[in-house]
């Protein structure tokens, strides 16, 4: 009795941190997939390991404008962060795709 209860709270368990494992890998397949360059996340940090091995975040920031270019994505976590320098692309993101951009 002892040992099938142990064996389904295993089981269970495995299943829950495989399934958590599994969703975190798809969140940030996000950037790669729709071809928008950045730094590798790690699974569970994402990449707020790089932001906090500098003592100001923008200096990281800064390096990976110059490495990704213009536009590039970064994840805190599994939260993505889109960073645009493209001004004109700015302008169309929030002027004239701003529906678009929320929905997607």
């Amino acid at each position: 009795m002892f040992l099938t209860l142990f064996s389904l709270l295993v089981n269970l368990s495995i299943m829950l941190i495989l399934t958590f494992l599994t969703n975190r890998r798809r969140r940030h397949l996000l950037f790669r997939n729709s071809g928008i360059p950045g730094p590798k996340p790690s699974i569970l940090l994402g990449n707020l390991d790089e932001l906090h091995s500098s003592p100001v975040p923008h200096d990281v920031l800064s390096a990976w404008l110059k490495k990704y270019g213009n536009v590039f994505g970064y994840f805190i976590g599994e939260m993505p962060h889109l960073v645009v320098k493209d001004l004109d692309m700015l302008q169309k993101v929030i002027i004239v795709g701003y529906i678009d951009f929320i929905m997607a």
